[in-house]
This record gives structure tokens, C-alpha cells and sequence, in this order.
């Protein structure tokens, strides 16, 4: 399993995302009692990676983080409607 610094490291969105502020900076503007879903395919589309943020109204905040590997009939699928969309 991967740590959190090797994900930081490895994550393109994370380092676009960090570059202009902090996480503690992004994460200060952020409304309270709110949900957010993030959705990354990995770069050689075997699997999905997704997170679901939960900010309650205290702000602590929780979240879900979890993957999903794809079945070749599913990757195919994939693949179909990215082209299509692009």
C-alpha cells in the first residue's frame, strides 16, 4: 500500500493543485456541510481511484478513499465513452 507522501509525489492533480496554495489553504475555503467526490483513473486505466470528502458543520473533516479495478469488458467500456466525450 502506498503512503501519503508517495501518493503526493505520484499524484499529477495534487501537485497542479498544490502549486498555487496549500492543502491547509485549500481546505480553509471550503464551506462547512458539504461532500465532494473525486474521481482519478490511474495512468494506465486499470483501475479508478475515488474519494468522497465529508466537511461537517464543526468542520472536522472525514473521508472514504477506495479503487476499483477494471475488468477488460469494463476497461473497453471506458475507453468507448472517453472517446466519445472527447
Amino acid at each position: 500500500m502506498k503512503t501519503e507522501e508517495e501518493i503526493r509525489e505520484q499524484s499529477k492533480p495534487l501537485k497542479l493543485l498544490t502549486s498555487f496554495s496549500s492543502i491547509e489553504d485549500f481546505k480553509e475555503n471550503l464551506p462547512s456541510q458539504t461532500a465532494y467526490l473525486i474521481m482519478q483513473l490511474s495512468d494506465d486505466r486499470q483501475q479508478l481511484y475515488y474519494g468522497i470528502l465529508f466537511i461537517n458543520k464543526d468542520r472536522k473533516f472525514s473521508y472514504y478513499v477506495s479503487k476499483i479495478i477494471f475488468s477488460d469488458f469494463m476497461r473497453a467500456k471506458l475507453v468507448t465513452m472517453v472517446e466519445r466525450l472527447a
